[in-house]
């Protein structure tokens, strides 16, 4: 996702990546904005996924629609 991009561009990941030194990491602090940004949307993604499981099964079980086997 582009938070996690911005984190490790933010936290200067890919620089560590290139030259192998450590020392070019970013303190915690200067990352924690875009970590929070990268947790935000995966709890987002993670519980539209879980809401779309829950609607697949509602429209099998409780409304008796047979939208799987149209889709294979």
């Amino acid at each position: 996702s582009l938070s996690g991009i911005a984190t490790l561009t933010i936290g200067g990941y890919g620089k560590v990546i290139q030259t192998g030194s450590l020392e070019l990491l970013r303190s915690s602090d200067e990352v924690i904005p875009s970590l929070k940004a990268h947790s935000l949307t995966a709890l987002l993604l993670m519980a539209l996924f879980v809401l779309h499981v829950i609607g697949v099964i509602k429209h099998y079980l409780f409304t008796k629609e047979n939208t799987l086997k149209r889709i294979s």
